[in-house]
């Protein structure tokens, strides 16, 4: 299933504070600013304030997963 069909059938699962952990643990803050992510401040990154715009409109097949060839 699409990661965007399993949220939207599921939203709960999917919540700001899921998102919020995430860029945490994957170190985004690093590179980004990202406004509601605590020490979210870098500067080498894009600003990535307006991220869920501009994903808002990019056709659903982008957010499939897929399964990955064994290298």
């Amino acid at each position: 299933a699409a990661l965007t069909e399993t949220a939207e059938a599921a939203p709960q699962l999917y919540s700001n504070e899921m998102a919020v952990s995430a860029m945490q643990k994957g170190g985004c803050g690093a590179c980004h600013i990202i406004p509601g992510v605590p020490g979210a401040v870098g500067v080498l990154g894009p600003n990535l304030t307006a991220i869920g715009e501009q994903i808002a409109g990019l056709p659903k097949s982008l957010f499939e997963m897929k399964p990955r060839k064994a290298a």
